[in-house]
């Protein structure tokens, strides 16, 4: 690997030595960044209650990987989960008073954080830093999705190769069992198959 690609991993790594700046009350970025997102959907309904699978279709994380965040923030007193009455195989979620206020608390730490920030890099930096970190991502999310897509075919070709290998070692099989006469179709098969075991 070169220096340019290892500067590249130093700089993405180097982020998560901030995680502890910008958590709040022990809460992780995971959690306050999903709990602003049931207060926003809670904000559409009168009695602020918001269905789990609406939080999943809004984060685009996986079922079960919503779950575990909210029994977390459940266990921590930030929300409460109940099942729909209306709708019993559902369960709504709500942020509690206790989880708001740590919300708000978050949310001025990285307000405050990101303003300092902005000031000292100045507003057309930060803007053109957006758009490289965009543009990264994009080229990098496209990347992987090439490469998996060469993985698959390549495993695709490999079967397919095999089974070319597999049909062609019948059928020398075959035509050197016609000639000596010397072998029955089941054993054959059988010298076929440990081939290709």
């Amino acid at each position: 690997m070169d220096q340019l690609k290892e500067e590249v991993i130093r700089s993405m790594h180097q982020f998560r030595e901030l995680k502890p700046l910008v958590c709040s009350n022990g809460l992780s970025r995971g959690k306050i960044w999903l709990m602003g997102v049931t207060w926003k959907l809670s904000c559409k309904r009168e009695d602020h209650m918001v269905r789990v699978s609406d939080i999943v279709a809004s984060t685009g994380i996986p079922a079960p990987g919503v779950s575990r965040i909210l029994k977390g923030l459940e266990a921590d007193g930030m929300l409460v989960r109940v099942l729909n009455p209306s709708d019993r195989r559902t369960t709504l979620v709500s942020i509690t008073e206790k989880g708001q206020t740590e919300r708000q608390k978050a949310m001025r730490q990285l307000d405050a954080v990101l303003g300092t920030v902005i000031d000292a890099m100045g507003e057309d930096n930060v803007r053109a830093l957006c758009k490289l970190l965009d543009e990264f991502y994009t080229q990098t999310e496209e990347a992987i999705s090439r490469m998996n897509a060469g993985n698959d075919s390549g495993t695709e070709n490999s079967a397919a190769d095999a089974g070319g290998a597999e049909a062609r070692s019948s059928a020398d099989s075959n035509i050197t069992s016609s000639a000596c006469g010397s072998f029955t179709s089941s054993t054959d098969g059988a010298g076929s198959q440990k081939e290709i075991i």
